[in-house]
Order: structure tokens, then sequence, then C-alpha cells
């Protein structure tokens, strides 16, 4: 019975790890009206589905205080036709002097295509705290690997705009100090685990709309 019950499961292993874990149709347009599950969303009705599901508009974006950049995402709950394709974008608008500050997409690698401008970027590396930083101008591209920090700054004298392609439909963004100071984690807790003084906590909280 051992050897047969595992010959059972040494062949479902071997047939799980063949078969495709994408869509088993066409498409799936995400129906948002519906909760995502952590698969995606459930597929609209397919009568229901017109050629507007399929494209989207990345129209120049606001920019926000206090880093000057502002971003349009193209993921699955605002751009429904990428539900179920592995695929999410997302424009990113920089004013001079701004910059993207710190973040991570914990659940996607990132492509970023330069339209306009020029772009100091960088990430680092999760194991040995490694910088890879470079300068980049219009047409010039660069990959982040999964989920590691990584940031964007405008070092030219006109605004940037570039694209990010992402594979995940919902790849995440979280910035690093957004989540360590605009939370209402108590800034005694906040000192204890970055070493920042209590004075800078108070002030990056008061930024970054923190509390506590």
């Amino acid at each position: 019975m051992g050897t047969t019950l595992f010959f059972f499961i040494f062949q479902i292993i071997i047939f799980t790890s063949t078969i495709s874990h994408g869509l088993t149709q066409d498409f799936c347009v995400a129906d948002t009206s519906l909760p995502e599950s952590p698969s995606g969303y459930l597929c609209k009705n397919i009568e229901n589905v017109t050629a507007d599901d399929f494209s989207f508009s990345f129209e120049p974006t606001n920019i926000i205080d206090p880093f000057k950049f502002g971003v349009k995402f193209g993921f699955a709950p605002q751009f429904h036709g990428v539900n179920g394709q592995g695929i999410g974008l997302a424009r990113i608008d920089i004013a001079v002097g701004g910059t993207v500050p710190l973040h991570t997409h914990p659940r996607a690698s990132e492509l970023v295509l330069i339209i306009s401008g020029t772009v100091v970027m960088g990430f680092i590396t999760s194991d040995s705290n490694m910088l890879y930083q470079t300068t980049l101008n219009a047409n010039d591209v660069m990959i982040v690997p999964r989920g590691l920090q990584h940031f964007q700054i405008n070092t030219g004298k006109v605004p940037v705009t570039f694209y990010a392609i992402l594979n995940n439909q919902n790849p995440g963004f979280q910035v690093t100090s957004s989540s360590m100071f605009g939370n209402d984690l108590s800034t005694d807790m906040v000192k204890s685990v970055t070493a920042v003084s209590t004075s800078e906590i108070k002030r990056l909280k008061k930024l970054l709309g923190g509390s506590g």
C-alpha cells in the first residue's frame, strides 16, 4: 500500500508540474463588482465584454507632494482586460527635482521604459544590500528583479515620464518610508526597530500622515 500511495502521489506531482497554470480560455475580463480572490477576479459575463475592456488610457498623472511624482496604475482593478494575463502596467510622471521613493512590488519583477527626461534609477539586493544604479534617458529600459527595493530620481531639467511593465496583474506597491512612518505604530516602537531619533520619527510621521 505504501509503495502504491507513493507512486500515485509521484504521478500527481509529475502531472501538475507539467500543466499550465494560466487561463483555460482566451481571456477573463475582471468583474470588479465581486471581491478579488487570491488568484484574481472572477470573469465578467462574456455577453457584457466589449473592446473597451481591452484598452486603457494613460493620461498625465497628478503630481503629489512631498516626493513630487504621480502614478496611474493599469492593474486588474483599473484595466480589467489584464485579469488572468499575468501582466500589469503603470505610468509614472516625476516633476523636476522629484523622486519615486524607495519602494517595492512584492509580487512582481518590473521593466521600466523611459519616455522622456533623465532618471537615476537603482535597486538594492536582498542578500548583500548591493546597489545597482544607472542613469536612464528616453528609450532606455531597466529591469528590477522581483520584490527588490528600488527608486527613480529626476536628475534632469525637464519632467520625466516612464512606463512600468510588471509580470503580475496586481503586483502591489509598497513605499518603504510610508510603511515605516505613515502608520499608527507608536514612536517608541518605531525608534526601537530603526534607531532613528524620536524627533526625526515625529517629523516623518507628520510628513507622511502617520500617528502615534
